[in-house]
């Protein structure tokens, strides 16, 4: 049965689109992605769209659309409360997913804020070691300074080894460099 024998009305683009508040190119984009799955063709190319599938496809047949030369704005609801209703409830999913992600990006910062404290007492640690380093380092500089050379006769006599073997080792390391 085509859709001029239906019982059910069908409606032309323009009319489906005047009836429906939106845009002749919206309700043809609709028929080109299937969203009237009875709409007809007719011999002359023109469509028929069944205003069930119309109803079935979200738009809201009654309600007249603006005139598409001016530019005024609608008094018309474009929305009904069905409508409305499930927008809010995927705006307020939309926003308790934001306030998820937001919790979450505050505990990453709060976590990466520790690790950077850490790092800086750290930081402050090593920077205290190498000052507690840097004189030691500047005294063997000074005494690792050549001296003249001198002869046999003003070197000093080497030490006895029961005298070294009494010193610890770290003086006996520090000697012999200073010695040399």
């Amino acid at each position: 049965m085509s859709a001029s024998e239906s019982p059910r009305p069908s409606w032309g683009v323009q009319q489906a689109a005047r009836e429906c508040g939106v845009s002749v190119a919206t309700v043809r984009r609709r028929i080109k992605d299937g969203s009237f799955p009875n709409a007809e063709q007719g011999a002359r190319g023109a469509w028929l769209i069944p205003v069930t599938d119309l109803i079935a496809a979200g738009l809201n047949p009654g309600q007249p659309s603006p005139p598409d030369h001016a530019q005024e704005v609608s008094t018309v609801p474009a929305h009904t409360e069905k409508d409305h209703g499930q927008r809010a409830s995927s705006q307020a999913e939309g926003y308790a997913q934001l306030e998820q992600k937001l919790l979450s990006e505050q505990r990453e910062v709060e976590h990466l804020r520790t690790q950077v404290h850490t790092l800086q007492n750290n930081l402050d640690d090593l920077r205290t070691a190498m000052r507690m380093l840097e004189p030691a380092s500047q005294d063997r500089q000074n005494t690792a300074a050549p001296e003249p050379e001198k002869t046999a006769a003003e070197q000093p006599a080497p030490e006895p080894p029961q005298k070294s073997a009494a010193r610890s080792p770290f003086l006996s390391r520090l000697v012999g460099r200073s010695r040399s």
